[in-house]
């Protein structure tokens, strides 16, 4: 028996395979679209800077006040609840940082409105390397189906509640960015070690029917101890960026079992990277955790987070004696979840929020209905997800849920069904989104859907631009 064959028996032995580029499934159409899609994305964003008002987004000021502190006192705060000026002094200290050059740049606060335009560029470069992530990241999944990735791009480019975290100034774009990127990381390592063997089978261009790709595994895992490292390195920053990025520390270990369901790597060899991944993470971000600890009493200072919020923000007890438990459960939290997931503008001067007219969500509820059995279709069908991209979908699904039960429980404390919490995975629901609605056409017919949907998303965008006209100054 030779060398290879043993290593392709035995993976822990075996050469360690090079992760695929996300661009290696994609012809020159799909570079260009991609291309396209972020040329446009920087012309929205920086729309939204300037038509946007001053502090019509979510926590703005409060952020901004965040940089301003950094600037003039050169040290970390420590958080009052009783301030209510500075609310979002909680937050961990990596974002404001980097938005100090631009707070310099322009002149410091003496002009609020220069201050703001200024540094809201800093979330317009982040939010275009979270679109070319989102890419990244959809075609490690989906190699096969390079449109696909594309598509998943135009929508993180395109939702009009993204363009809206992008063109203002908060945490949630740079954690989107280093979390997408753990994604991609942990993604990438489990295609490394599979091979595309065939794009069809027989017969099936003639019929017009759905892919059945085969692959074979790679004389080799894709999982490796640099790699496990660099994950551990952006999960650190990600929780010096946010405190939900805590989140990550679950997922790498899952995403390193689901290697070994695979067969990439043994189960010992597993548990000793994710032990790598995460011991990188503690040791890059545990003195802020331990910081908070001694300072809050909580490593993650919810729990002096929360005292901030009681008086300031309506409860469910208040919600629910204007309406019964049940509407508040199954109606009011998801109907404001879905509306400001997809684009919710404000608040304004007068604390008014401004939507697109009602007929726009019906009709994203309907594609949103429409998608989730499309995914279920992909996923359950014979010959369509392939096992190793169930396993795959595995890690960045805890990440969804992670997030989905952080949004249920907080609205269980106080009522704040924003869709933007829900953004740390946001990478995950664009993949999700477009394959389940493209999967109800057949494979040729799959491109021009994903640029009518691409197409649909940017008048969305472009809409958004007139709908906000009505947030006052």
């Amino acid at each position: 028996m030779t060398k290879r064959a043993r290593d392709t028996k035995n993976p822990q032995r075996a050469q360690p395979a090079a992760p695929a580029s996300a661009f290696s499934g994609a012809g020159r159409a799909h570079r260009t679209s991609v291309a396209v899609v972020l040329i446009l994305y920087l012309a929205l964003a920086t729309a939204y800077v300037f038509r946007l008002p001053i502090d019509a987004a979510p926590d703005e000021s409060a952020h901004r006040v965040y940089v301003g502190w950094l600037a003039e006192n050169r040290r970390l705060p420590v958080f009052d609840p009783a301030d209510a000026q500075h609310y979002e002094l909680h937050q961990p200290p990596l974002y404001y940082a980097l938005c100090l050059p631009a707070y310099y740049a322009a002149g410091g606060g003496r002009d609020v409105a220069r201050l703001t335009h200024a540094v809201r560029f800093v979330n317009v470069l982040l939010g275009l390397v979270v679109v070319l992530l989102a890419f990244v990241f959809a075609g490690h999944l989906a190699p096969h189906r390079p449109w696909a990735a594309v598509g998943a791009a135009a929508f993180v480019a395109f939702l009009p509640m993204q363009l809206v975290l992008c063109a203002s100034i908060n945490n949630d774009v740079l954690s989107q960015a280093l979390t997408t990127g753990v994604l991609c990381l942990l993604v990438g390592q489990v295609r490394a070690g599979r091979v595309l063997v065939a794009q069809e089978r027989r017969g099936s261009r003639k019929r017009g029917r759905d892919e059945h790709p085969e692959w074979r595994a790679a004389a080799g895992s894709g999982f490796t101890a640099r790699r496990m490292a660099l994950v551990g390195v952006l999960a650190a920053l990600a929780l010096l960026t946010k405190s939900q990025a805590v989140f990550l520390a679950p997922v790498i270990w899952l995403a390193a079992l689901a290697a070994v369901g695979n067969g990439d790597i043994t189960l010992r060899r597993a548990l000793a990277l994710a032990a790598l991944a995460t011991g990188v993470m503690l040791a890059l971000a545990g003195w802020w955790l331990l910081r908070n600890k001694v300072l809050y009493g909580d490593p993650l200072a919810m729990g002096v987070f929360l005292k901030a919020f009681v008086g300031s923000r309506p409860t469910p007890e208040k919600m629910m004696g204007q309406m019964s438990p049940i509407a508040y459960v199954v109606f009011w939290v998801p109907w404001w979840t879905f509306h400001s997931f997809w684009g919710m503008f404000g608040p304004d001067a007068l604390g008014r929020f401004v939507f697109y007219p009602s007929w726009c969500y019906w009709v994203l509820f309907i594609l949103s209905g429409a998608a989730l059995v499309g995914l279920a279709r992909w996923l359950l069908s014979p010959g369509s997800a392939a096992p190793w991209q169930r396993r795959a979908l595995l890690a960045p699904g805890l990440l969804g849920l992670l997030v989905i039960a952080s949004l249920v429980r907080f609205n269980f404390t106080f009522f704040q069904a924003q869709g933007r919490y829900l953004f740390p995975a946001l990478a995950l629901w664009a993949f999700l989104f477009v394959v389940g609605l493209t999967h109800h056409a057949p494979a040729r017919a799959r491109a021009p859907m994903t640029i009518a949907l691409s197409a649909l998303m940017l008048l969305l965008a472009a809409g958004g631009l007139a709908v906000m006209g009505a947030l006052g100054g």
